[in-house]
């Protein structure tokens, strides 16, 4: 995860998760940020995410669900 620049913690149901904002590659902008989910002994990976630059990760709550928004800032076009 070259180029991470925001980690950001939340919870759904019980569960917790980390979700990486990686910004860049060394080559590339257009790439995968990482979430991950906490199963009692490590965090796995949970889910990949396509991204451009991301810079920050956002979890929020509506209507008694949990979103996560996350803060794309550049791209390679």
């Amino acid at each position: 995860m070259t180029g991470t620049h925001d980690v950001k913690s939340f919870n759904i149901n019980g569960d917790t998760f980390l979700a990486f904002a990686d910004h860049y590659d060394e080559s590339n902008y257009n790439i995968d940020s990482f979430i991950y989910k906490w199963d009692g002994s490590k965090f796995v990976l949970f889910q990949s995410i396509p991204t451009r630059g991301a810079f920050a990760w956002h979890p929020f709550v509506m209507c008694g669900q949990t979103f996560l928004g996350v803060a794309n800032m550049k791209d390679n076009s």
